[in-house]
């Protein structure tokens, strides 16, 4: 039978167990972490989930409650569409990091290992 990685690189898993088990230990790492709330309604989001989420100081979000459930999530960036020639451009209304050849690299082989751990 061949055998896979999971992202983590602790276990190794069939074809069919691959998925399953990377969501199953993400859960039991991430998912359980406590944390508590000030009195001033200020929570700390421990820094493996800030890390895993793309979460950075400063950062804007959107918190909602949902099904009794509390939800924060990176608020959607700000963007005006702009006519230049015959297209529409989406335009961003703050400052953004400039995407190089780098970090697409880094998510095309992202991209890649997903892949392949999926066939």
């Amino acid at each position: 039978m061949r055998t896979l990685s999971c992202r983590c690189s602790r276990f190794r898993h069939s074809r069919q167990q691959a998925m399953a088990a990377c969501v199953a230990q993400f859960v039991e790492e991430i998912a359980t972490m406590k944390t508590t709330i000030d009195a001033a309604g200020r929570v700390v989001i421990p820094s493996r989930l800030r890390r895993e989420a793309g979460l950075t100081p400063g950062m804007v979000l959107d918190v909602r409650l949902d099904d009794g459930r509390i939800e924060i999530e990176p608020a959607p960036l700000s963007i005006k569409l702009e006519r230049r020639g015959r297209l529409l451009v989406a335009v961003p209304q703050q400052s953004v990091p400039v995407l190089t050849a780098e970090m697409v690299d880094k998510t095309r082989q992202a991209v890649r290992r997903d892949r392949e751990m999926l066939a």
